[in-house]
């Protein structure tokens, strides 16, 4: 979820026992998903068409696909204006937003990982058409008096505590449009909205612009000149994208005074765990004095690195060494390792590994699908069914999209729609080897799928607030405790099998192998303190702070909540595509980091594969989806009021065990 700027921080013979069950190699999960990944398969055309749905048999079917929605749409509009309404008026707002939605989260996903341009080209315009539809809706003032009667006098059908609070959602997302203001405050609303999504888009264009010839950073390079080259020349100070940054902040401010806030942030933290930016503010700062200390030594440790390699006395650690040396080390120290775990983390091992802690911790099972009747849009696309082993229901599916093609975009994340497709980029199979997967690799395959899970085990009446749909620092902690699985020796030794003969991974190449993800921990959480302080200050409600342009406002808080300063003539925020997709949310790193790794000490440290903290968990968190205010979800999960305090010890406890850990295994 979260991306660096400058720093690099994120068959035959044998049985397996697994989840209690002996199970034959040949048949297991493992060997399913490493012989499918090894087959070359050509596309194919069925009448059911794509997620099943005949009318995108052809891409000439996104018209119909997106004209029925609006239709639809249009009767229940009808209905929740009615003076005859006999549903809850929170039951035909989910009806309408499922209807559209379920239209939007497809077509935007055709649009994106589609490799056929028809496809790709029909679905956006099916976006397209459904956001002008949803404009339209938010434009309606009688819907929206009908939801407000509803929501302050009481509805004519009883609802619940739940029911309510779903209510009060919906018309907070309906008064995000400013439709409770009046007419030309609200035409402003519109577009200033418009006017955000286009500065934020060009703003993303520039950060990936080359600069003369350098078009990247080279961190990897030893050549220390040119590290230094290409950093000063990849993030000098460009005026237009200062131009931009400027303009897209001063619009969100601008858009949420008009809606009642007194800042962006205090607009886009409403309703999440941390609820206010003065709360990110006392975390921010708590959690900067306790690992300062800890983050100087891991820079102390890179100086040492840098003086040894050059072979004379280097006064000064700079920006461009830091992700060198991290990656160095970690080389150096690891790279054999890492080489020789490889063949024991194949795609199907760690598949295999899931469906082995799903089985545990909530008697779930994955199992692979035949799809050979059904639409694709890849043929390495592989289906999942997840099984509720208690009674045999099928919860849902996953649609695997995990391997790297031409033209296909770089970046992990899951699509949630009726079903959930998991979009990675893991490298294709040989005829010799199946995937195999780095250690980084293998925790972006827990963390999407820890993303589906939720999806599939989130039971809300009502889909606007199912699964991942809740606050993002909510939304991010089942996937970051999945990270936690891939992380124990306990469990990773259950699962690293070889893919040729299933023999388990040695121990000491194991704990090596864990070892190696958390080098330098305290620096990269102090980085990550950093971002999240320069976010919240740009969605301030005074975001230059007397300052004469966005740069000076990065010196400042770069040498507070850093350590390293910004080197001169270099504005590395103009690179930051992160404040554009998480403007004033990037401080959910640090809150869904902490009640995760709360979680997993509370729930699962004794024991990983608990079934009784996996259903605790499981009924708490994951079944409330976005049902339930998150902090609450918090509160009553780990039995504690959630204070910075309480956030900032998690953080930091979770560093100092990593170093322990780490120092036991140097003896």
């Amino acid at each position: 979820m979260y991306r660096n700027i400058w720093s690099t921080s994120r068959c035959c013979g044998g049985f397996l026992k697994q989840s209690n069950r002996l199970i034959s190699y040949h048949n297991s999960l493992s060997h399913q998903v490493n012989s499918f990944t090894q087959q070359i398969k050509a596309p194919k055309t069925n009448a059911k068409g794509l997620f099943g749905n005949q009318l995108l048999s052809n891409w000439n079917g996104f018209y119909l696909f997106r004209q029925n929605a609006i239709i639809e749409a249009e009767g229940l509009v009808q209905e929740a204006i009615s003076p005859s309404r006999n549903r809850k008026m929170v039951q035909v707002f989910d009806e309408l937003s499922n209807c559209l939605c379920k239209v939007a989260d497809l077509s935007e996903f055709v649009r994106i990982g589609h490799p056929d341009r028809n496809y790709a080209n029909a679905a956006e315009q099916s976006s397209i058409a459904i956001n002008a539809e949803v404009e339209r809706l938010n434009t309606n003032r009688a819907l929206y008096n009908a939801l407000l009667q509803t929501t302050t006098q009481g509805d004519v059908v009883p609802t619940t505590a739940g029911d309510d609070y779903v209510s009060k959602l919906f018309l907070f997302d309906f008064e995000q449009s400013g439709i409770h203001l009046n007419e030309d405050l609200r035409k402003e609303v519109v577009h200033l909205n418009e006017h955000i999504l286009q500065v934020g888009s060009y703003f993303m264009q520039g950060t990936a612009q080359p600069r003369v010839v350098i078009s990247g950073l080279h961190n990897d390079s030893n050549d220390p000149k040119l590290r230094e080259f290409a950093f000063k020349q990849f993030l000098r100070f460009e005026d237009h994208q200062e131009q931009l940054l400027l303009e897209l902040i001063y619009s969100r401010l601008k858009l949420s005074r008009i809606c009642g806030f007194q800042s962006f942030a205090h607009r886009a933290i409403n309703g999440s765990i941390a609820e206010t930016p003065e709360f990110v503010w006392e975390l921010i700062n708590t959690v900067n004095n306790m690992v300062r200390s800890k983050s100087e030594l891991d820079f102390t440790h890179m100086l040492a690195l840098k003086q040894n390699e050059s072979f004379e006395h280097c006064g000064v650690l700079k920006q461009w060494d830091i992700p060198y040396y991290t990656q160095s080390h970690k080389v150096k120290r690891f790279s054999e390792d890492i080489k020789s775990a490889n063949p024991y983390f194949s795609l199907g091992s760690c598949m295999e590994g899931l469906d082995m802690i799903l089985n545990s911790i909530f008697n779930i099972r994955l199992e692979i699908c035949d799809t050979n009747e059904e639409d694709l849009w890849h043929p390495n696309v592989m289906k999942i069914a997840v099984r509720d082993l208690s009674n045999e229901k099928l919860l849902g599916y996953i649609y695997g999209d995990f391997f790297i093609r031409s033209k296909k975009p770089f970046h992990d994340c899951d699509y949630q729609l009726p079903i959930v497709v998991v979009f990675l980029n893991f490298p294709n199979a040989t005829s010799s080897y199946p995937t195999l997967l780095s250690p980084s690799m293998v925790d972006n395959l827990f963390h999407e799928m820890g993303h589906a899970i939720h999806s599939m085990l989130a039971r809300t009446p009502y889909q606007h607030v199912t699964g991942t749909r809740c606050s993002t620092d909510l939304a991010e902690v089942p996937s970051i405790l999945m990270e936690n699985f891939a992380s124990d020796p306990r469990v990773v030794g259950k699962f690293a099998k070889h893919f040729a003969n299933g023999k388990p991974i040695d121990e000491k190449l194991l704990h090596n192998w864990i070892d190696s993800k958390t080098i330098f921990a305290a620096s990269d959480l102090q980085l990550q303190i950093f971002y999240s302080a320069l976010d919240q200050v740009y969605h301030s409600d005074n975001p230059l702070k007397s300052c004469r342009n966005t740069t000076e406002v990065l010196n400042k808080i770069q040498d507070q909540y850093y350590g390293i300063g910004n080197t001169s003539g270099t504005s590395w925020q103009l690179r930051f595509g992160h404040l554009v997709g998480y403007g004033a949310k990037y401080y959910s790193y640090l809150v869904s980091k902490a009640v995760s790794s709360s979680i997993w000490d509370k729930l699962f440290e004794r024991d990983p594969l608990s079934s009784s903290a996996g259903s605790f968990y499981r009924q708490e968190v994951l079944a409330h989806g976005g049902g339930k205010p998150p902090k609450e979800i918090v509160e009553s999960v780990l039995g504690h009021e959630v204070t910075a305090n309480f956030l900032a010890n998690s953080l930091v406890n979770n560093i100092d065990q990593h170093y322990l850990k780490s120092s036991k295994l140097d003896q």
